[in-house]
Formats: structure tokens, C-alpha cells, sequence
């Protein structure tokens, strides 16, 4: 199988990806509920990312029954980081049943996918999977990504208002800028506002005469996720308590 310089990048993130979230699901110091929350984020990157790789590669036309599994995993991005979030800036924050609603809508879409996509024949899902591949993708879907898209954007402009205003706070409250020095929350928020952006306006390149540089656009997008996947791992590596949650309510 050859591989290109975008298998390559596909492979190492989802590795990446792998590492930073069983880092995050073993590491014992600071909030179990931050890491947890934080760990499944990227995990959900991770699995989406090996879904789309495995289309990629075309494995999926010789097993088209488990194609296509982690394609609702935008869903979880927005709520997972909304709840991370919280968890960081609250110190009385606990994951009650009253927050499953926000993994209603992934519940829902994946549930729907699973059952519309397995009625399907095998030359049939063949088909979609080639109309995915080369981006003949009806217009409804677009329309359904445009819906997955908003809710991430709104998702993250919570959290960004969130820490905003608890920088605004906490900075007259306390005299020590470390307890408000919450800055790799607010560049991951704002990073990944920018990041999906630019995937929105790539996966819309589609229905554009630009569509042709799709896969190109993915390659930059990939290459983006990787520097920032880096500074992820170098901030874990040599300050992993920075992921944990603030002691001050």
C-alpha cells in the first residue's frame, strides 16, 4: 500500500491522538473528571480521524457493512470541550445525569446513520462510499454538516465567554496571576474556533469549483493539527498539571 505525504500525517495524529488520550485516562494528578473529559475530546478526533483514513485507503470497499462508524463524532467535540470547560473553571463541578442532554444530539444522529446506512445493499453502500470519496455528496448532507457546524461554533463560543468572564473575575479577586493564568484553555478554544472554520469552508469547497483541491485542503488542515497536536504533547509532557482543573470555586 503506498502511502503519501497525507497517510503519513493521517497515521501519526491518530497515534498522537492515542497517546495524549491514554495520558490524559491514566494520569492521576489534578481532576479525574477533567482528564477524563479532555481525553475522550481527543479520542473522539482520533477515531474520527481513523475512520476517514480507513475510506481513504479504500479499506472500507472490502468491508462496507463497518464503514462510515465514526462520522457523527463532530457531535461530541462542541459539548466535550463546553464540559471540560466547566470542569476546569468550577471547582464544584460533577458530571450529573442532567448533562447527558448535550450527548443527546450524537445519540440521535448516530443511531439514525447506523440503521439508515446497514438497510442498505452492499452495491449501495459501495456506491456512497465512492460518491463520499469523490465528493458527489447530495445536498441535504450539507445541510446536515451546516446544522453539526453550528452547534460546534456554539458550543465554543460558550466556552470562550465562559473563560472570559472568569478571567474577569478572578483577576479582581485574586492578586496572583497565576490563578488566573488559564491561557492554554483560551488558545484551545479559540485555536479549534479557527480550525473548524477553515474545515467548514473546505468541506463547502465541494459544491464550488475549488472542489477539486479538496484533498489539498485536508493535507493543510491535517498539517495545521499536527503543530498544534506538538505543543499539546510538549504542554503534557513537561507541565501536565496545566489540563487540571482550578482550586479556587
Amino acid at each position: 500500500m503506498e502511502l503519501t505525504f497525507r497517510d503519513i500525517l493521517f497515521i501519526i495524529l491518530i497515534f498522537q491522538l492515542l497517546f495524549i488520550s491514554f495520558f490524559l485516562f491514566t494520569h492521576r494528578k489534578g481532576r479525574r473528571i477533567s482528564h477524563l473529559l479532555l481525553g475522550l475530546f481527543f479520542l473522539s478526533f482520533c477515531l474520527n480521524l481513523a475512520d476517514g483514513f480507513l475510506l481513504l485507503k479504500r479499506v472500507y470497499f472490502d468491508y462496507p457493512s463497518v464503514a462510515l462508524w465514526a462520522s457523527n463524532m463532530p457531535l461530541l467535540y462542541g459539548p466535550l470541550l463546553f464540559l471540560y470547560t466547566q470542569s476546569v473553571l468550577y471547582n464544584d463541578f460533577s458530571f450529573s445525569r442532567k448533562k447527558l442532554i448535550h450527548f443527546l444530539p450524537f445519540i440521535v444522529f448516530t443511531a439514525f446513520s447506523i440503521v439508515s446506512y446497514s438497510v442498505q445493499s452492499t452495491e449501495k453502500k459501495i456506491g456512497i462510499l465512492n460518491d463520499v470519496l469523490e465528493r458527489n455528496i447530495p445536498s441535504f448532507v450539507y445541510f446536515i454538516s451546516i446544522a453539526v457546524y453550528i452547534q460546534l461554533f456554539l458550543y465554543l463560543f460558550f466556552s470562550l465567554r465562559m473563560v472570559n468572564r472568569y478571567v474577569a473575575l478572578a483577576s479582581n479577586k485574586f492578586a496572583d496571576p497565576k490563578r488566573t493564568n488559564i491561557g492554554w484553555l483560551r488558545f484551545t478554544i479559540i485555536f479549534f474556533m479557527v480550525f473548524m472554520l477553515l474545515g467548514a469552508v473546505s468541506g463547502l469547497a465541494s459544491i464550488t469549483p475549488w472542489a477539486k483541491y479538496y484533498y489539498l485542503f485536508l493535507t493543510v488542515l491535517l498539517t495545521i493539527f499536527f503543530l498544534y497536536i506538538n505543543r499539546v504533547l510538549l504542554k503534557a509532557l513537561h507541565f501536565p498539571e496545566i489540563f487540571s482543573g482550578m482550586s479556587e470555586k
